[in-house]
């Protein structure tokens, strides 16, 4: 686990996921993020826009964003973010 000390705390470092919506000129994504203590609410991001969230996973190493993604008529659900698949991978994911 990547941790920052800030006062004599540890404390992990912030991460950024960014969601971008290249599927198909005029093809909205309509994207609902969650974890156990946060919800992102819904949100329709246009095509050749984004929607990006920040946060700090715990330090039991655990944290969970799963996401629900719609487009087409169809509907995707999976872990966006994985605290011990992601954090050493990357602190900006894309």
């Amino acid at each position: 686990m990547s941790l920052w000390t800030v006062s004599g705390r540890l404390i992990p470092r912030k991460m950024l996921v960014l969601v971008y919506n290249d599927l198909a000129p005029w093809t909205d994504l309509i994207i609902h993020c969650k974890s156990d203590d946060d919800d992102l609410d819904v949100q329709h991001v246009a095509y050749g826009k984004d929607f990006e969230f920040h946060f700090r996973p715990n330090i039991w190493g655990n944290t969970l964003f799963h996401c629900t993604m719609k487009f087409n008529r169809a509907a995707y659900w999976f872990d966006i973010y994985v605290q011990d698949r992601d954090e050493d991978i990357c602190d900006q994911c894309v």
